[in-house]
C-alpha cells in the first residue's frame, strides 16, 4: 500500500493481519515486484500508527524456506515492528498452480518457528497444522497456557485483567472472551 492509504485506513482499523512471502529477493524473482521495500514499509508503518499488526509467511519448501533469509525476516519483525507482533508460520499445501511442490513438512514450519523465538518474538503460532500447540497463546515469560485455540474458535482464556495468572506478565490483547464491549472486535 502506499503510505497514504495506509494513513487513510489506519484511524478505521484494530487491526490487520498482512501476508510477508518471504525476503526481498523471493518478491523480485516469484512476484516480479522489482522494488518490494514498500511491502515491508507498509508492515511498519500500520504498526507505528498503534493498528494491530500480524504478520504471516507461509513457507513453501525450496522457495521461502532457508534458514537465513527466515532469520533476516524474523530478526526484521521484532527489530522494526515489535517483539509483540504475531506471528504466523503457515505451512504450504499444493494448490491451484503450485501442485509440483509438497506440502511444509511440520519439522521445518517448528524450526521457522524456532528462529522466531529467537529473533526475540514472543507471539508465534503455526498455521495450517490443525492440533499443533503452537495454535494457541502462551505467557512470555513463565510459558503458561493462557489461550487455548483450536482452529479459529478460542476454546479456554485464562487471564486475569489482561494479564498471566501465573506470574503477571501483561498479555497484549484487545477484547473480552464475551465479545467487544467497546466496540472494538476481539483480537484473540
Amino acid at each position: 500500500m502506499r503510505p497514504e492509504t495506509v494513513d487513510t485506513l489506519a484511524p478505521h482499523l484494530d487491526g490487520i493481519n498482512i501476508d510477508i512471502k518471504g525476503d526481498r529477493e523471493f518478491y523480485r524473482e516469484h512476484a516480479g515486484v522489482p522494488d518490494p521495500e514498500p511491502i515491508f514499509d507498509t508492515v511498519e508503518r500500520f504498526a507505528e500508527k498503534d493498528v494491530h499488526v500480524e504478520v504471516t509467511n507461509l513457507i513453501i519448501p525450496g522457495e521461502n524456506d532457508d534458514e537465513a533469509s527466515l532469520r533476516e525476516r524474523m530478526e526484521w519483525l521484532a527489530e522494526d515492528v515489535g517483539t509483540e507482533t504475531p506471528v504466523h508460520i503457515s505451512r504450504f499445501h499444493p494448490e491451484y498452480k503450485l501442485t509440483d511442490v509438497a506440502p511444509t513438512p511440520i519439522e521445518t514450519i517448528e524450526r521457522a518457528m524456532e528462529i522466531a523465538r529467537e529473533s526475540g518474538l514472543e507471539y508465534v503460532y503455526s498455521g495450517n497444522v490443525p492440533g499443533h500447540e503452537s495454535e494457541s497463546t502462551y505467557c512470555p515469560d513463565c510459558g503458561r497456557l493462557l489461550i487455548k485455540r483450536a482452529g479459529f474458535a478460542v476454546r479456554r482464556i485464562d487471564l486475569e485483567d489482561g494479564a498471566c495468572p501465573n506470574c503477571g506478565r501483561e498479555i497484549p490483547i484487545e477484547g473480552s472472551p464475551r465479545g467487544p464491549s467497546d466496540g472494538r472486535r476481539r483480537m484473540l
